[in-house]
């Protein structure tokens, strides 16, 4: 698989893990899939280099925070979108790390 791939690839898992952490949390609630996005997102990180991992951990991070917190938009959509992304590199950060 080319870098290029690699790279959608573990975009993809990213934010689809990122999506199921978020689906785990309230107003839906259905928390068994917190379990299943964190599979997800630990099965994809291991072995990578850390450059990958924070792609990879960038993308779950957009994925749940910008699931998690779109009630943000009523209050000031461009604050919704720099918070989704500083809280994105927050897990990106975190996923590098380990």
């Amino acid at each position: 698989m080319g870098a290029g791939r690699q790279r959608v690839a573990l975009t993809g898992a990213g934010l689809g893990a990122g999506a199921l952490l978020a689906l785990s949390l309230p107003p839906w609630g259905w928390w068994p899939l917190g379990i299943v996005g964190a599979a997800v997102l630990v099965g994809f990180l291991r072995d990578l280099p850390w450059r990958r991992r924070l792609l990879t951990g960038f993308a779950a991070g957009v994925g749940l925070y910008g699931i998690g917190m779109w009630w943000m938009t009523e209050f000031s959509a461009p604050g919704y979108v720099l918070t989704a992304l500083l809280e994105g590199l927050i897990v990106a950060a975190a996923m590098a790390a380990v």
